[in-house]
């Protein structure tokens, strides 16, 4: 399909895309009031994750087109990686911060996804490696796709600061609750404007990534 370069109402269609994510977390924030410990519910919460923005992806590709998402996935370059280092680093300096607000009553002994509590306990290497493929590798790619290659692309009309502010409002809203929403905020800021910078997706996700195994273990 050519490649969409009319403003073809970019300000209804990546929203419309992210509302069943929102609405699915938001609502799965309430029901599991407590943390999540069960292995066989980190496989489902991953398949959930990977339907609810899988989806909204394939979706975008078949009405907007793709090319322009093919020549931002390339590997990561030694340049790539210290922006990368340097993205996560914020992004770990935010959350200490946040964490740190006597209002913000943090659990250390969970990890919250989306607002959904999880109780990880990484004792074996496969454990580990579970725990990598479902918290780290799997959100942090498609989030990258969506968040930082869709929604970018879909608000360049209105340029970058706003491509960036209005991309991170809308994965913000992901956070399942008020008090996560600062931080998810301000991450997405950090990984557009890494994205934005590099002009490559995989640099953001692999900020993502550092940042979700130190917030992780």
């Amino acid at each position: 399909m050519r490649e969409n370069n009319q403003r073809h109402n970019p300000f209804l269609l990546a929203p419309a895309l992210a509302l069943p994510a929102i609405l699915f977390f938001g609502i799965a924030s309430f029901i599991f009031s407590e943390p999540i410990k069960n292995t066989a519910a980190y496989v489902v919460s991953a398949l959930l994750v990977f339907f609810l923005f899988g989806l909204p992806i394939a979706l975008f590709l078949g009405l907007r087109g793709g090319k322009w998402l093919s020549a931002r996935l390339m590997p990561v370059t030694g340049r790539g990686i210290a922006l990368s280092f340097a993205a996560s680093l914020l992004m770990i300096a935010q959350s200490t911060f946040l964490r740190s607000m006597p209002w913000n009553d943090f659990d250390y002994h969970t990890y919250s996804l989306y607002g959904v509590d999880f109780e990880i306990s990484a004792g074996s290497l496969g454990t580990f490696v579970l725990v990598l493929l479902i918290f780290a590798l799997i959100p942090s790619l498609l989030e990258g796709v969506f968040f930082r290659g869709i929604l970018l692309y879909e608000y360049r009309f209105g340029g970058i600061a706003f491509s960036v502010l209005f991309s991170s409002l809308i994965y913000a809203m992901t956070a399942g609750s008020a008090v996560s929403f600062p931080l998810y905020f301000l991450n997405g800021i950090t990984l557009s404007v890494t994205a934005t910078v590099t002009g490559n997706l995989f640099c953001s996700v692999l900020s993502h990534v550092i940042w979700i195994l130190f917030a992780v273990f």
